[in-house]
């Protein structure tokens, strides 16, 4: 006979015990930026409707040896051309209610939602921000592929090494791509209808998708009958693309332009959407680089070959033949984790982890330890990455490249910043109250020649 319990248990003792909870929130989101403070700031304030700086294009060449007793040539002039760095409109809102604020200000809680919010919209606003420097202003996140829609949810695979661009809770629209790209004129597929036109990402799980090495994104979000979303079709940043303000039919871009764009010999595939008066098409910052040979960023195409050194080789002598600016003033290469481990594996043999405390001072490899990251280099040039650059770019950041703050990121102020608190009434007459995180800024550059670009890297 079994015998009887007697005294003190942990059963019944359940009511006595507490529950020990821990004192800190833990991340689960990789917050960090890479690039995003190595652009550097323009000293001048950046207002007025756009700024425009004067590009110096040529030489009065009409001069040279004519012979004795020749006439004197005609004389020729300087060239000029004006280019255009339009503003950007960046709004991060955050709400928190009256009695979520009160019942989360004592110790009974982890943090208080005010405090958490502010410090997680920051987080995400520079993400976004880090996304945008490696885009071209068109807010394309990835293709999409393997696209199921159901009564109120859809999913669809990316590659995994887009993945990080699509956030829990961020909002989403698709559009046809052209060449993968979005154009003016891309058909715009179906939203749910009624007060919220887009779909908002419930996950996104690496390799979690059927096609092997891809994952798998599912929305929140009632697709309309004959909503055209498909395979092959591309997935954007919600507020990204708008109606061009003269037709009102075509699409423009409100994102900032980034690398993708600026590093280019062509125009993006938006006019940036804007107030002022918009560029005309095939442009970038009101040139047009099919007539301007000095509007072109040195470019390679690797065609599917691997990212080595020998292509770096190659990529200055262009430079040095078409830019503006010899090899040796890029500040830096920026590229994807996967282009860095393709580099990493072509290193000639010994480079790879120098016995130098001195990375900058080795041709092409550096040092990695247990208590910081060391740059890979190239010619005493960091290679910068970043997770959210496409897998096949590499991009030479060269000088004359800026970002441009007409109002710094922050929070918005009563009275414009003369006092106050952030905080006001929610503007739905909810009880709670918001506040708007906001900044109003550009990147853009005044040599596009002093760039460079490896295109077509293979990427596995």
């Amino acid at each position: 006979m079994s015998p009887v319990a007697q005294g003190a248990t942990l059963d019944n003792s359940l009511n006595v015990l507490q529950i020990h909870y821990g004192k800190r929130l833990h991340i689960q989101t990789n917050d960090r930026v890479n690039i995003w403070n190595m652009i550097p700031k323009h000293p001048d304030q950046h207002t007025g409707r756009f700024r425009q700086e004067n590009l110096t294009t040529g030489y009065p060449a009409t001069g040279g040896a004519f012979g004795p007793g020749a006439s004197l040539p005609t004389a020729g002039n300087t060239s000029d051309a004006l280019t255009n760095i339009y503003h950007c409109y960046l709004y991060y809102p955050i709400s928190v209610d009256w009695d979520a604020y009160h019942q989360s200000s004592g110790k009974a809680s982890f943090v208080d939602v005010m405090t958490r919010e502010m410090n997680r919209v920051k987080a995400y606003m520079f993400l976004d921000l880090e996304r945008m420097v490696l885009g071209n202003g068109s807010g394309l996140l990835s293709a999409i592929s393997v696209v199921t829609v159901g009564a109120t949810s859809l999913t669809f695979e990316v590659p995994n090494e887009f993945s990080p661009r699509f956030i829990e809770g961020q909002r989403i629209v698709f559009f046809a791509l052209t060449s993968g790209e979005v154009t003016e004129t891309s058909a715009v597929r179906g939203v749910p209808a009624g007060q919220y036109p887009y779909y908002t990402i419930s996950s996104s799980v690496e390799d979690g998708a059927t096609t092997t090495n891809f994952a798998l994104i599912t929305c929140t979000g009632s697709a309309p009958a004959g909503h055209g979303i498909a395979a092959g079709d591309g997935a954007f940043k919600y507020g990204a693309i708008q109606p061009y303000a003269i037709s009102g039919t075509n699409h423009a871009g409100t994102e900032l332009m980034g690398l993708k764009g600026i590093c280019s010999q062509g125009a993006p595939p938006l006019r940036t959407a804007t107030k002022a008066t918009y560029p005309a098409v095939d442009t970038f910052q009101a040139i047009d680089p099919s007539s301007a040979g000095y509007w072109k960023t040195p470019t390679i195409n690797l065609s599917g070959a691997e990212l080595d050194q020998t292509w770096f080789d190659k990529l200055g002598v262009r430079m040095i033949r078409q830019g503006s600016t010899p090899p040796e003033d890029v500040r830096m290469w920026v590229l994807n984790p996967v282009q860095e481990e393709i580099y990493k594996r072509n290193l000639y043999g010994g480079e790879r982890y120098p016995i130098t405390s001195s990375p900058p001072s080795f041709p092409t490899g550096s040092a990695d330890s247990m208590n910081e990251k060391r740059y890979l280099h190239y010619a005493g040039r960091p290679l910068v990455c970043s997770r959210f650059c496409d897998t096949t770019e590499i991009y030479g950041v060269g000088p004359d490249i800026y970002r441009y703050d007409c109002k710094p990121w922050g929070f918005h102020k009563p009275g414009f910043g003369s006092g106050g608190s952030i905080w006001h009434q929610d503007f739905d007459r909810r009880a709670a109250d918001q506040a708007e995180a906001y900044a109003i800024m550009q990147f853009g550059t005044t040599a596009r020649n002093r760039h460079a670009r490896l295109t077509g890297a293979a990427s596995s």
